[in-house]
């Protein structure tokens, strides 16, 4: 054991007790008896030893026996090396070598993978596991397969060292015994990442040297990266009489991608899909010697590193011209791939129209010669794995090449926005859904991808849209988006004015006509998502909606009819997405961007509600005729406002018809607790605003700049703050705006008001009279 008696030299190695010292510094690693062919001597592999230079020393230098036996001996020995469990070969294990007797196949190597057996009553690792003397002998060998380790399995019998372009020598290119230079420089390359021209020069000057060493010349300037004979054409673990061997070598050059040269081999060898992606993924992974379908390096080791840039192997390529017969270049279609997201993709980066695109998605499809199943005209923008968030425990992703990924692509239509793809994603993808930052923080990085070109047009994802809405003629007038954290009153109020639909002379009723179609639709939708998880889980499929993170009809507020109008816009852009946060006046109702309340009763004091966080988006009240409010807590770091800001707040960041923003107040009939306080109610003490300090929860222009921070990842700096200030400072020039004259018509007295145009007249009166006290207010 190293360090057992720290008194030993290891070096010297004094007599302790009839000890006479160490006889090595190094552990032995491996030893067998090779006593055949008249060889009476103990093979002795030491910790730190090349296994095959060892060899080739005792074998070939010294009792000079060919090449053969000493190739033959090397692959084994690095076979057991990379295969064994350790420890796994110990005292009285027996082999059978089938490179050993004095008439051995020369053919029936390792490098196939054939006639390895053991013979202590265990398994044999594959192949012909006969014991016959012509083919085999018998020895016992030990070995502790830890420290025994091979980095090559021929000896080196050119060295060349490789300088850097900031002086020094990056390395030396070691040229194996039998191979190839063009595969050792390759190689070298590979792991120093050299450019392609000093590569090229490497080994001109590689094989230049070979001549004045004797050695065999260069035969080709292409590396061999995969050499694999005897391969099966059924996937593995298939069930059949007999499992067939392809009559010709699989070969993979390094000008080629590997998924096209496998697929062109399969379509050559007739091998099926399955058996063509199980290879893919065997050469991709670096497993097909391991695996025992074939050594890729013809002896001299694991095969060479091979870099696939994509697992998928092209199936078609159609040169494509414009209408000028201008060349585009080539049309290509992967495996796997649908015609209409291909065809997309191809006239995205020429810069065609729509016409050319839906001519070849026509061809793609009905043209029997290319053998091609269109299943959408639809096209897909992107199609891709999506990182997993912190905390995930799985499942994971199938392909190997995005570890840590949802086992689900994230897929974008081509007319969709990203934020709502994201959004869909990890609400029917995910269980549990994803995390708030997690979720931002993918939209981001996909927008300023510039790799993936997507357009951004909002942070914010669509809980629902109603399209197409068409006027009384048919034509189309857009489409109705409810955002997460709107209701969809609101919504639709917003789109009626953008679409200059809100005058109630010339679309009488339309408001309301369009909120019941919206929310009716927003059911249907419902039950058709219930239906097609309900039938995903059947077949255990894709994620149940509801674990991740709730329906469509649970998303959409219909409960509130009577629509807000926008005190405010704010246009705000970060990170090259531009966003809008549209600001609301709190009202009697929950506030849709936090659904969360707290229930409050009055102390004997009533010096503000008792907190108690809820999760319910309907009302909630106390025993003792108390009342609800919302309440989003402190951030932790960020102190409540000031004196001076809370009167700014009460001042604009309400309705002054709904409060007395001087004593700071809701008037009867207004706020939270209303249907308490109201005329004719028991009570009827004012109410008073709540502020930041006295609650600890934010308040509403506050809980607005939050909610909206919260969409930025990462958050920019002093946001909270920033997006406060310049919402306060729009809400003081709006407030001042309502008593403007506006344009040639005059003063705008709905938006005077804070009344829709639609409004029925019992409502537009109470207004007068509520603005009629502001009015009052602001001229005392």
């Amino acid at each position: 054991r190293l360090g057992a008696d720290p008194t030993h030299d290891p070096e010297v190695g004094p007599k302790v007790g009839g000890y006479n010292g160490c006889g090595r510094t190094r552990a032995l690693a491996y030893e067998a008896p090779i006593g055949w062919r008249g060889l009476p001597e103990r093979l002795e592999i030491l910790v730190g030893d090349e296994p095959a230079d060892v060899l080739h020393r005792l074998l070939v230098l010294k009792h000079g026996r060919p090449l053969e036996d000493y190739r033959n001996l090397a692959d084994l020995i690095c076979y057991f090396a990379t295969h064994q469990a350790p420890g796994s070969l110990g005292p009285g294990h027996r082999w059978t070598a089938p490179f050993a007797g004095p008439n051995a196949d020369p053919n029936a190597t390792l490098r196939a993978g054939w006639g390895l057996s053991r013979e202590d009553g265990k398994e044999p690792l594959g192949g012909d596991p006969t014991g016959d003397a012509n083919r085999s002998t018998e020895f016992e060998a030990r070995g502790w397969w830890p420290f025994l380790a091979c980095r090559r399995r021929r000896f080196v019998v050119q060295r060349v060292p490789v300088g850097g372009a900031a002086g020094g020598v990056v390395g030396e290119i070691e040229v194996l015994e039998g191979q190839e230079v063009a595969d050792a420089v390759y190689a070298f390359a590979h792991t120093h990442g050299l450019p392609a021209a000093t590569k090229r020069q490497a080994l001109l000057h590689v094989c230049e040297q070979r001549t004045s060493l004797g050695l065999p010349p260069c035969t080709r300037d292409l590396a061999l990266l995969v050499n694999a004979h005897h391969l099966r054409k059924e996937p593995m673990g298939s069930v059949g009489s007999g499992a067939s061997v392809a009559s010709s070598p699989l070969l993979v050059w390094e000008n080629e991608d590997p998924a096209d040269a496998i697929h062109a081999w399969c379509i050559n060898m007739g091998v099926g899909e399955a058996r063509r992606d199980e290879l893919i993924n065997l050469v991709c992974d670096g497993a097909l010697f391991f695996n025992g379908v074939g050594d890729t390096s013809g002896g001299l080791g694991s095969g060479l590193p091979i870099k696939c840039k994509r697992r998928r192997p092209i199936i078609l390529n159609i040169p494509l011209s414009n209408e000028h017969g201008q060349p585009l270049g080539l049309f290509s279609l992967l495996a796997g791939e649908e015609p209409a997201d291909a065809a997309l993709a191809f006239a995205s980066r020429n810069n065609v129209g729509p016409n050319f695109r839906r001519a070849l998605l026509d061809t793609l499809c009905h043209n029997l010669a290319y053998k091609l199943t269109c299943t959408r005209t639809r096209a897909y923008i992107l199609k891709s794995p999506l990182e997993a968030h912190a905390g995930y425990a799985g499942p994971w992703h199938a392909d190997k090449d995005y570890p840590g990924c949802y086992p689900y692509d994230l897929e974008i239509w081509e007319d969709e926005e990203p934020a709502d793809a994201v959004f869909r994603f990890c609400r029917t993808r995910v269980p549990g859904g994803c995390p708030l930052a997690h979720r931002q923080r993918s939209l981001f990085l996909l927008c300023n991808d510039p790799n993936l070109g997507l357009r951004c047009g909002r942070p914010i994802p669509a809980l629902f849209e109603l399209s197409p809405v068409l006027d009384e003629k048919g034509g189309s007038k857009g489409s109705v988006v409810v955002l997460e954290g709107e209701r969809a009153a609101d919504a639709l109020l917003a789109y009626l004015k953008d679409s200059k639909l809100a005058q109630v002379f010339k679309h009488p009723n339309l408001r309301r006509r369009l909120f019941h179609r919206l929310c009716s639709a927003a059911a249907e939708a419902f039950e058709e998502e219930k239906a097609q998880e309900e039938k995903a889980l059947n077949l255990a499929g894709p994620f149940s909606g509801a674990g991740g993170g709730g329906t469509v009809a649970s998303l959409i507020d219909c409960s509130v009819e009577v629509p807000r109008l926008v005190a405010v816009s704010v246009e705000l852009t970060y990170m090259g997405i531009k966003s809008h946060l549209r600001y609301f006046f709190p009202d009697a109702h929950p506030d849709p961007l936090y659904p969360a309340h707290v229930e409050w009763s009055r102390g004997a004091s009533d010096n503000g509600p008792q907190a108690r966080l809820g999760t319910s988006s309907g009302l909630s009240r106390g025993a003792s005729k108390g009342g609800w409010r919302q309440c989003v807590p402190l951030p932790s770091g960020l102190e409540p406002l000031g004196e001076e800001e809370e009167a700014a707040v009460a001042r604009y960041g309400y309705d002054q018809a709904t409060v007395d923003a001087t004593n700071r107040t809701w008037l009867q009939g207004f706020g939270p607790d209303s249907t308490q306080g109201g005329p004719g109610s028991e009570e009827t003490r004012p109410r008073a605003l709540p502020t930041e300090a006295a609650t600890g929860c934010l308040g509403p222009t506050r809980r607005a700049a939050f909610y909206f921070c919260s969409r930025l990842e990462p958050p920019p700096q002093n946001c909270i703050r920033d997006i406060h200030a310049g919402l306060l400072s729009h809400l003081m020039k709006d407030d001042n705006s309502r008593w403007i004259k506006a344009g040639p018509v005059g003063i705008d007295y709905y938006q005077m008001l804070r009344c829709p145009n639609d409004a029925p007249l019992p409502e537009v009166e109470a207004r007068m009279v509520a603005v009629g006290r502001e009015v009052a207010g602001l001229v005392s």
